[in-house]
């Protein structure tokens, strides 16, 4: 038997690929990768054709179940590969997720990982950066946050609570996220954190953007142009106020933390 060979593509939205199958005797070699790329390879050998052929018909139906379609090779044009558009909160998000790889956990390592990629932004993104964080800091300025804080740290004054919130922009765009959406949440990370010995909070990047701007041009006026924050406290803080071990609201609001840090 000679060799034959099967060509299939899928272009649809982002995806532009293309899946190649070839049986040469009682051997398949597979070949895909992006349409206008020589993609990557790799041969499969058997005991037999009908083995090999067996096996190639399966790796072409499971490609047309998944939408790929039988095409002429070279017919289709080569298309460049798409970017995800990110907007502000995106690029920070962004920032802080690669600040956080190779960190293991480690605030201060994280810390220098994000310095190390803001020193190569321009003073535009620098601003951009800082707003951001403001704006997150002003979002999570919450009574149902401020009093997980207390259960976990044991207290929290407002400039602790300014710490934490800090801390938690740290962790990255989903725990953020899910502690507002559900303060209590936040029960498995902190006990990981109590385990480590984490203070939960992060002063130190309060001020991370400024303090760039300045080594790099010498100036001062990194605020001057940056809207002001005035955030207002969004919540009753008189739900959590009395934060004790036989505090019914307190319990009821946050049942896993109150299971971790207050005593029975």
């Amino acid at each position: 038997m000679g060799v034959e060979t099967s060509y299939l593509e899928l272009s649809v939205g982002t995806s532009h690929k293309f899946y190649e199958v070839t049986v040469e005797t009682t051997r398949v070699i597979l070949r895909y990768g992006r349409i206008g790329t020589e993609g990557r390879s790799e041969e499969c050998a058997f005991d037999s054709e009908d083995q090999a052929q067996s096996f190639a018909q399966r790796k072409i139906d499971e490609k047309l179940r998944k939408g790929y379609q039988h095409a002429q090779l070279g017919a289709t044009e080569k298309k460049p590969i798409e970017k995800p558009f990110l907007d502000e909160r995106g690029i920070f998000w962004r920032l802080i997720e690669l600040s956080r790889k190779g960190s293991g956990g480690d605030l201060y390592v994280q810390l220098d990982n994000l310095r190390h990629r803001l020193v190569n932004l321009s003073d535009e993104e620098l601003h951009s950066f800082d707003r951001v964080f403001w704006e997150l800091m002003d979002e999570s300025y919450r009574a149902d946050l401020w009093g997980a804080a207390y259960l976990i740290k044991g207290g929290c004054s407002d400039d602790s609570f300014d710490y934490f919130r800090a801390w938690l922009i740290m962790q990255g765009q989903q725990p953020y996220t899910e502690a507002l959406r559900n303060p209590d949440g936040l029960a498995p990370r902190a006990r990981r954190g109590r385990e480590v010995g984490d203070e939960f909070e992060f002063e130190d990047v309060l001020s991370i953007a400024s303090a760039i701007y300045e080594a790099k041009t010498g100036r001062s006026d990194f605020y001057q142009n940056q809207p002001a924050r005035e955030a207002s406290l969004v919540g009753d803080l008189d739900a959590w106020s009395d934060v004790d071990s036989t505090a019914e609201n307190t319990r009821r609001l946050y049942p896993r933390l109150c299971k971790l840090f207050l005593n029975e």
